[in-house]
């Protein structure tokens, strides 16, 4: 059977689906927020190329899995000639054997599982030590006090956390906003994990869960290629500058996550007066005006003038009649 046989199956269902999409009456209309991306998405062209970039690199991936196993087992034989690492004490060579080959045990074991699930294997990275100690795809485990917590790998190898609270916790059935988010009441502290599952309308009761969106997938058989990510599906997250700022959260710093999570909703359980309305406060009265005071330093608001008042025009006395000039000087 060929190892990339399950995804080029799989692309030739998804490309007679967009094939039949795109003569759907309304498949010529755009119903994304990004035009141009949806008319790439029904486009009978883009749609053969990306099918035959998807299985391209499908084939690359199982090579370089393929690479580093030989690597390993290479460097196993190696180790175990005494001619060419004879600078190393027999206690010390024979550590690294036994480590070396248990490895290379876990990876066989690893490849054949991803050979059942996804017909090819997974591309060499950061994260292959952490497939290789963790392959189920799901663990449980007792926290403290009741709690518990679960990591799941999704579909790209990714983990996703989540908190199952006790019975009797006041706080089970609310929806995840409710914990910092749209639906949150006043004084309700914030959740260390932007939560996205939980809540009565869910299946799980008291189950509340998290993913991260800032981490590479090993796996990108679900992404799309397009002009925002150059058309190249293929994050190695080797280091900080990755992509987007991404790098893979293993399965131990995701496990820590789950737990401060646990002691967030340990201290709810612990004051649960968020759930109680604050008691109504009577309305304060107005205030009355300040008094003002003036000193010397500083100079009093300008006053209004004040009119001088006028006598009733029955009390004034008519005017004289003007005397001419002979009158004057005649005496009269």
């Amino acid at each position: 059977m060929s190892p990339h046989n399950g995804p080029a199956k799989k692309a030739q269902k998804i490309d007679a689906l967009f094939h039949a999409l795109s003569k759907h009456p309304l498949g010529s209309k755009t119903s994304g927020s990004n035009p141009k991306m949806s008319y790439l998405v029904l486009n009978p062209e883009f749609q053969r190329l990306e099918t035959e970039l998807r299985a391209m690199d499908c084939r690359r991936d199982h090579l370089r899995a393929q690479m580093a196993d030989a690597a390993m087992r290479a460097e196993l034989e190696e180790i175990s000639t005494t001619t060419r690492t004879f600078w190393l004490s027999p206690e010390i060579r024979q550590a690294r054997v036994e480590a070396l080959a248990e490895k290379i045990r876990k990876r066989a074991q690893r490849r054949a599982a991803e050979m059942r699930r996804y017909g090819s294997y997974t591309r060499p990275g950061t994260w292959d030590k952490d497939l290789d100690d963790y392959q189920e795809p799901r663990y449980e485990e007792e926290a403290s006090d009741g709690y518990k917590i679960r990591l799941v790998r999704d579909y790209g190898l990714t983990w996703r956390g989540y908190v199952i609270l006790p019975e009797g916790h006041p706080f089970i059935g609310k929806h995840y906003e409710f914990f910092g988010g749209y639906e949150a009441p006043a004084g309700m502290p914030q959740s260390p994990q932007h939560l996205t599952y939980g809540g009565d309308s869910y299946a799980e009761r008291g189950v509340y869960g998290f993913y991260l969106t800032n981490t590479v997938t090993p796996r990108d058989d679900e992404t799309r290629y397009d002009s925002f990510n150059y058309y190249s599906v293929e994050k190695t997250g080797f280091s900080i500058t990755a992509p987007n700022g991404s790098v893979y959260v293993d399965y131990a710093y995701m496990r820590g996550m789950c737990l401060e999570l646990v002691d967030y909703f340990k201290g709810l359980a612990a004051d649960p007066s968020v759930l109680s309305p604050p008691p109504a406060q009577p309305e304060p009265e107005p205030e009355a005006e300040p008094v003002q005071y003036f000193t010397s330093m500083r100079a009093p608001p300008a006053r209004r003038a004040v009119m001088p008042q006028t006598a009733p025009a029955s009390a004034v006395e008519p005017p004289k009649p003007k005397k001419s000039w002979a009158a004057v000087v005649g005496g009269k």
